[in-house]
């Protein structure tokens, strides 16, 4: 097995423990169902005498088969695998107390343990299964319908399931909590990752020098546009730079230094793939001298 398939299958164990943490220390008791087969699972399981990993991989089992025949075996084994990993942690985990009765308390902790599985199964590289899995084969059939539609309509019927099998509203409300707080922490760790800034820099001096600057000291490429100044009627130079949040005021500075005139302008790009970009430490591997881009 090659070390790329031990890192996915680690990953995806990771998550499907801080899935499972998240039921067993907070929903179960609290009766919060947040969202998913899971969340219908812990209602259920108030219901009838089966314990709710069991229940959750009994309601995922159609759909595997179904991704098995529409998707390719390769991905039914491996979302397979991830279902087993849950149901088999959740219900191993039942021992453990739960962590706090405070319905709000839950809701958010349970988010946040929720939230860090996501991050985990956003590494492996592997559909979680559950309603994750069920919004992929219907999005195979119907494209023009978005995931995070199909996804809120999962949420918002595991919800009303849960509010009618635990014949409470409040229930309800905490799940709705649980399922945002999970939804923005998710949303907030993978955007912070991929931010960046795009650094304009419009300067009347020879682009060459600052260029070469910024390949020096923050290992950036550069790419040059030519501009005309609608005020003084003059062609002025435009250099792009993006670079990491922690990197614009070693760009501020640099430019400064350089062309104390420098007129420069920074904008959010939410985020930023290919070009180098991405390599080590987030660091172009190389960059040659005078690598300025017209």
């Amino acid at each position: 097995m090659s070390m790329s398939r031990i890192k996915r299958l680690c990953f995806m164990a990771l998550s499907n423990l801080f899935y499972a943490l998240s039921y067993v220390l907070f929903y179960l008791d609290n009766q919060i169902t947040a969202g998913g087969f899971g969340g219908v699972a812990t209602a259920l399981s108030y219901l009838i005498p089966i314990t709710p990993g069991v229940l959750t991989f009994a309601m995922t089992l159609p759909f595997l088969i179904w991704g098995a025949f529409q998707r390719g075996w390769l991905f039914s084994v491996e979302t397979f695998i991830s279902s087993i990993m849950f149901s088999v942690f959740e219900d191993a985990l039942l021992w453990l107390p739960t962590l706090t009765y405070t319905p709000l308390l839950a809701a958010i902790f349970g988010a946040v343990s929720f939230s860090i599985g996501t991050i985990f199964m956003l590494r492996a590289d592997v559909s979680a299964g559950g309603t994750d899995l069920v919004a992929q084969l219907i999005r195979h059939h119907f494209p023009h319908i978005s995931h995070a539609v199909l996804q809120f309509v999962f949420n918002g019927i595991c919800v009303i399931f849960g509010i009618l099998a635990f014949g409470s509203l409040e229930s309800g409300l905490y799940s709705i909590i649980a399922i945002y707080v999970s939804s923005a922490m998710t949303n907030m760790i993978v955007n912070s990752k991929e931010k960046a800034y795009i650094g304009y820099i419009i300067t009347k001096e020879s682009p060459e020098k600052l260029a070469d600057a910024v390949g020096k000291e923050l290992r950036r490429g550069v790419t040059l546009q030519q501009g005309l100044g609608m005020y003084h009627r003059k062609e002025e130079n435009i250099l792009m730079v993006v670079v990491k949040p922690s990197e614009v005021y070693r760009l501020r500075t640099l430019a400064g230094a350089i062309d104390p005139d420098a007129f420069i302008v920074f904008s959010l790009a939410d985020g930023v793939s290919g070009g180098g970009f991405q390599g080590p430490k987030g660091h172009y591997p190389t960059v040659m001298k005078g690598d300025c881009h017209g």
